[in-house]
């Protein structure tokens, strides 16, 4: 082993402070002597502009429900079948709320769903007549 020696070595310790963060009073001095920096937020003018015809889009857009004459045409082939909404929703493997919103206007047409009740009911509910 060779004898080096360290010359430049600095043996003075490193202290290592955090900036001290100015309380609410001195900020609001500095905004009253206009010693503050003013910083300016990067917006994305055309990302906003798209974000915003996006929302407004959402806003007018319009889920298609089930039209009136299905509705009537499932409550009157359940009628004359004698069942209740509770049966028909058995006999399909579907909650009763489904059958009670497909009476009342509110659900979203399904297609496979409409062919169980055409079986089911005996009457037919897709196809030419049924379209808004």
């Amino acid at each position: 082993m060779s004898n080096i020696q360290i010359t430049d070595q600095d043996w003075e310790p490193l202290i290592l402070r955090r900036k001290q963060q100015k309380t609410k009073q001195d900020k609001q001095n500095a905004e009253r002597n206009g010693n503050t920096e003013i910083k300016t937020k990067n917006t994305n003018k055309g990302e906003n502009d798209l974000m915003r015809k996006l929302d407004q889009d959402m806003d007018n857009l319009k889920v298609e429900t089930v039209n009136k004459s299905i509705s009537k045409t499932i409550m009157e082939a359940r009628s004359a079948l004698k069942m209740k909404q509770k049966d028909l929703a058995n006999k399909i493997n579907v909650q009763p709320q489904v059958i009670q919103q497909y009476e009342n206007g509110k659900a979203t047409p399904d297609i496979k769903l409409l062919q169980k009740l055409e079986r089911v009911l005996k009457c037919k509910l897709t196809g030419k007549g049924f379209t808004k």
